[in-house]
């Protein structure tokens, strides 16, 4: 040699210049005309490119880039848009080398595919995001699958990312489905997901895209209990939330004025607390300090509770309504009260019911309004104030998605984010910055000619009405005597205000002087009028005007608010 050379454990930090395929690298199938990412990972100097070859067998079959960068930090990758026209096979391997030194490369492993049929895959198709399971029951679990997955799958539960159990460790994959029996003492949560794995090729796995809920479903009250509406077996109140006795399987909840209500998972519906006019809906008229089922009803989907009387709708899409009914609010032809269910009259398709003080309101599948019952204020929203014992229509008024009975006024959800209102308007409690009733709807404005937007759910009180936004806001109006409208006064307002230092809220109530918010993380806020505990925080303070925190909850996942106590179901 004319000069002196090296020999070194090679550049960057002294260790073993190599190139190494990672994709394909064994097990993949690639369909001819898509486009797949080639990954290699280096070590040292292998130079600035290089080139990738495909190999069919040991036989060279293409060049498939003859340089391409090395890539930046120990990795490189290259899209390969494989010819439509590429021979399918299962013998393929790639071979990655350096442009300046074929000294270094690398082969794939293990062959992969090129072939027209479909990846290998696994699909969680069910629990994919929003369901809710009770502790107890059985679900199916379900998922699709392509290519050749391999003949058996593990199912897997995780929480919050985290592994929490295995469901099962092997089932039979070409079923697409597993019946799950949920453990009774499965832990309460909204954060958990299901993963299915190939038990043969671990690479081969899906899962769930969004959270599902598992709930106990059980039922917890606060605040008065003069009637037993809490359900704790005692006529005791409670500033602290207490448990409904023996309640589990609770879907939805209802506060009326001194009872409570829980549509139950199996189509059932419970109440308690005062049944002076039979509005429990257990053939009697003695009131209950513990849940009690109403009579006959086996297919609730959704219950509303008024002041005096009590309605469901069935999976069928009617409405069935009992109690009293001296103003025709049970809706079928009549003044006469019932202390069992009896059916609204000509009512079809319905998929929500709201109750207010003596009315009642039903929204079709069509987004239409339907409502009964008395209309000295105009509540009834079809242009007139005569009372009436059978559904009438809203004048005019579609679009519905959701709807909120108050104490004489009724408020309604427009699918475009838009909230409506009719009848007493003493408190500005229809938020268009009037104080006059109205028999027909108004809409919602911050200001004039400027509409509430971006409203996501709605709840009617007494006197004042409380709406929650996309964003976590939430936006109150009416009367504010208790500081019940949360902005840190005790001013009225006839158009909607912001609730203080309240984010992340996905749902709301409204008592007679207090609200309510459920958070995206299952916690409750609360403010308003505190005389009986309903703020649920432990104190004997006489309101507050600003959210304060229910004590000891977590995983709630509906509320509900009487005119003096507050309810959730978790």
């Amino acid at each position: 040699s004319d000069s002196a050379f090296t020999i070194s454990g090679g550049g960057g930090g002294g260790g073993t210049t190599s190139i190494t395929v990672t994709s394909p690298n064994g097990g993949e199938s690639w369909a001819p005309g898509s486009t797949q990412a080639i990954t290699w990972s280096y070590t040292g100097s292998p130079g600035a490119n290089v080139r990738i070859l495909l190999y069919n067998g040991t036989a060279l079959s293409r060049s498939i880039a003859t340089s391409a960068p090395i890539g930046s930090g120990g990795s490189g990758s290259y899209n390969w848009a494989i010819p439509s026209g590429q021979a399918v096979g299962s013998n393929y391997k790639i071979r990655i080398m350096s442009t300046t030194s074929s000294a270094y490369n690398d082969m794939s492993d293990n062959t992969f595919s090129i072939s027209n049929a479909p990846p290998t895959s696994i699909t969680v198709t069910s629990p994919n995001g929003g369901e809710s399971w009770a502790p107890g029951s059985t679900q199916a679990i379900t998922w699709t699958s392509a290519g050749t997955p391999g003949a058996n799958v593990k199912i897997e539960l995780y929480k919050g990312g985290v592994f929490s159990s295995s469901i099962i460790a092997s089932t039979a994959t070409a079923g697409g489905s597993y019946n799950w029996a949920i453990p009774a003492d499965q832990a309460s949560g909204s954060d958990y997901t299901v993963k299915i794995t190939s038990t043969t090729n671990g690479t081969v796995s899906d899962t769930s895209d969004s959270n599902f809920t598992i709930f106990l479903g059980s039922a917890w009250t606060w605040g008065d209990n003069s009637f037993g509406q809490l359900g704790d077996g005692t006529y005791n109140s409670s500033n602290i939330p207490v448990q409904v006795d023996g309640l589990t399987g609770g879907i939805a909840i209802a506060g009326g004025w001194d009872h409570t209500a829980v549509v139950k998972s199996d189509g059932t519906v419970v109440t308690w607390g005062d049944n002076t006019y039979g509005q429990l809906g257990n053939g009697t008229t003695t009131d209950s300090t513990t849940p009690v089922q109403v009579s006959g009803l086996n297919n609730a989907v959704a219950v509303a509770v008024g002041d005096f009387h009590t309605a469901a709708v069935t999976s069928g899409g009617t409405v069935v309504a009992w109690g009293l009914n001296n103003y025709g609010q049970l809706g079928n032809g009549t003044t006469t009260g019932s202390t069992t269910p009896v059916q609204a009259s000509g009512l079809v398709n319905i998929v929500a019911v709201s109750a207010g003080m003596y009315h009642t309101a039903a929204l079709k599948v069509d987004g239409t309004v339907w409502i009964w019952g008395r209309n000295n204020k105009g509540q009834l929203g079809n242009g007139t104030t005569t009372d009436s014992n059978i559904p009438v229509q809203v004048s005019g008024f579609t679009g519905v998605e959701k709807i909120a009975a108050g104490q004489n006024y009724t408020v309604a959800l427009k699918s475009d984010g838009t909230v409506w209102s009719w009848g007493y308007n003493a408190d500005g409690q229809l938020g268009n910055g009037t104080h006059t009733d109205s028999n027909i709807p108004v809409q919602v404005t911050v200001a004039e000619n400027v509409p509430l937007e971006n409203v996501i759910g709605i709840a009617a009180g007494v006197y004042h009405t409380v709406a929650v936004k996309s964003d976590g806001t939430v936006w109150t109006w009416g009367n504010n005597l208790y500081g019940q409208l949360g902005n840190g006064t005790y001013d009225n307002s006839a158009v909607p205000v912001q609730v203080s230092s309240l984010n992340a809220a996905v749902a709301v109530a409204a008592g007679q002087d207090h609200s309510a918010a459920l958070k995206n993380d299952g916690t409750v806020m609360t403010w308003g009028d505190n005389t009986f505990g309903q703020l649920g925080d432990g104190t004997d303070v006489w309101d507050s005007n600003v959210p304060v925190s229910v004590s000891g909850l977590s995983d709630v996942f509906d509320i509900a608010a009487g005119p003096y106590h507050t309810a959730i179901v978790k």
